[in-house]
């Protein structure tokens, strides 16, 4: 991980996991396009799972009403070549947003440069 996304997004220690995801638990356990194992193989050169922010680990209450449910929220980096940010981003946000059931800010990175995402979910 080349930049300090817990200092960044001002994550509290006791919610960092930095775990890393690997392409075969995509590939095990979701259904994935033809386009999306290709992604997976061919361009993201890793996947790590920086934190997870809940209630009961960050001391911060869950959101509940008619339409959302923000009991937990994860942070997810990928990793992909240098000069192809631009190019896959979207496509890394889309399968891990799609494939992933939390609220999630999804970061893509390369070696100079990163992209976030966040997006409402209805689960």
């Amino acid at each position: 991980m080349a930049f300090q996304y817990n200092q960044i997004l001002n994550i509290p220690d006791r919610c960092l996991l930095n775990k890393k995801l690997t392409k075969a638990f995509f590939l095990k356990n979701f259904e994935l396009t033809v386009a999306e194992k290709k992604l997976l193989n061919n361009v993201v050169l890793g996947m790590e799972w920086v934190a997870s922010i809940k209630p009961l680990v960050a001391n911060i209450p869950a959101v509940k009403n008619d339409v959302y449910i923000y009991e937990e929220i994860q942070v997810m980096v990928c990793t992909v070549p240098s000069n192809q940010l631009a190019e896959v981003a979207d496509k890394c946000i889309t399968l891990m947003q799609k494939h992933i059931p939390y609220q999630m800010v999804v970061i893509v990175e390369d070696q100079d440069f990163f992209t976030i995402n966040t997006c409402d979910k209805r689960i």
